[in-house]
């Protein structure tokens, strides 16, 4: 069973969305419905990261644990640590 819902997009996302369809011989609601299921799914991964994030009783494992040392010349031993992606993170989205 299907059910209809509607939206309306900004004229350049549906003239990107036609292109799109066109050159991939596939209708906009193939298009979308595809997009929406890939969107969901990364939205349910990443609540359960989140959800054992927070998850005091789920243990963190350190990297080394699983993959062994890192060697000298790996970049997170080599350099010193990049404060300047969590300021970009904080930084409002242009839109």
């Amino acid at each position: 069973m299907s059910v209809l819902v509607s939206f309306r997009v900004p004229d350049t996302t549906a003239r990107a969305l036609d292109q799109v369809a066109r050159a991939t011989a596939r209708s906009r609601t193939y298009l979308l419905l595809r997009a929406l299921d890939a969107y969901l799914d990364e939205h349910a991964d990443a609540q359960i990261a989140l959800d054992r994030l927070r998850d005091r009783q789920d243990p963190v494992i350190a990297a080394e644990a699983v993959w062994g040392p890192r060697p000298a010349h790996h970049p997170a031993v080599s350099r010193a640590p990049r404060t300047h992606v969590a300021a970009r993170r904080r930084a409002p989205r242009r839109r």
